[in-house]
């Protein structure tokens, strides 16, 4: 039953109640008001949709929430992990649509690997700062569970060169970092699909 959007309010006078246009659907989970002084109370829907001032409302307003995000990553791990348990489906899903913020909401996904103990959850710059000077690419594989994915025969070559192996067990994983491609000059890389050297 929960609709997006956020309140609109005119010097403090309710215009909308639910505008969705000032959020993109990856910000679904927001909740809140917004006040502006800029728009005429009688001010329609459709003049809304159009108007040059929602984008430039919406713009400020993911990079706020992106930027809240990212602070309580680095302030707060713990809250940040109970939020992504949540909510992370939603920052992958914002990974694939929202082109302007891609790369800072690739630093917000989290992810178990295969070196890490169950449940240990580390960022694309965490694994990235880890990898030994030799390692030229990202690993990553993708399956149902984490008891599944350890038993890959993939992994065997990797654990040799103590090289880390992300583990991507959502069924939308796959389908979001094709769109990231590369992570700070390391392209990831599958290791199902077998064409590890």
């Amino acid at each position: 039953e929960y609709e997006k959007g956020l309140q609109l309010f005119s010097n403090g006078v309710l215009i909308m109640d639910k505008c969705a246009d000032l959020l993109g659907d990856h910000f679904r989970f927001v909740r809140g008001v917004v006040d502006s002084q800029d728009f005429s109370l009688n001010i329609s829907r459709e003049m809304l949709q159009d108007n040059p001032q929602i984008l430039k409302i919406s713009k400020n307003l993911a990079k706020r929430i992106i930027s809240e995000l990212t602070k309580m990553l680095e302030n707060d791990r713990e809250k940040y992990e109970q939020f992504y348990k949540e909510f992370g489906r939603l920052i992958k899903e914002g990974v694939h649509m929202d082109f302007a913020n891609r790369e800072k909401l690739q630093n917000l996904l989290l992810f178990e690997t295969m070196n890490g103990p169950k449940g240990k959850l580390v960022t694309l710059k965490e694994y990235r700062d880890a990898m030994p000077a030799l390692q030229q690419e990202i690993y990553y594989i993708t399956g149902d569970s984490r008891e599944t994915l350890e038993s890959s025969p993939h992994l065997e070559i990797l654990r040799k060169e103590n090289y880390d192996v992300l583990f991507m067990t959502d069924p939308i994983d796959e389908w979001v970092i094709s769109e990231v491609g590369t992570y700070d000059g390391k392209k990831l890389k599958s290791v199902n699909k077998g064409d590890v050297k």
